[in-house]
């Protein structure tokens, strides 16, 4: 039995499932590589009110 037609995915239309699954990918990587950085300047900035200077330590998290 073959896949049985649905509707699009979100109405993204024809391809937005490749689409969303890119996008998914593309999200999962950031979280792999990227966001953790992110939230350790966030919780500096949210601490310090302000930056991390390149010189300065960011906590762990």
């Amino acid at each position: 039995m073959g896949r049985r037609p649905g509707p699009d995915l979100v109405g993204l239309g024809p391809g937005g499932e490749r689409e969303a699954a890119a996008g998914a990918r593309a999200y999962a990587a950031y979280i792999d590589d990227g966001l953790a950085e992110y939230l350790r300047g966030y919780v500096f900035h949210l601490a310090e009110g302000r930056q991390a200077r390149p010189d300065e330590h960011l906590p762990k998290l």
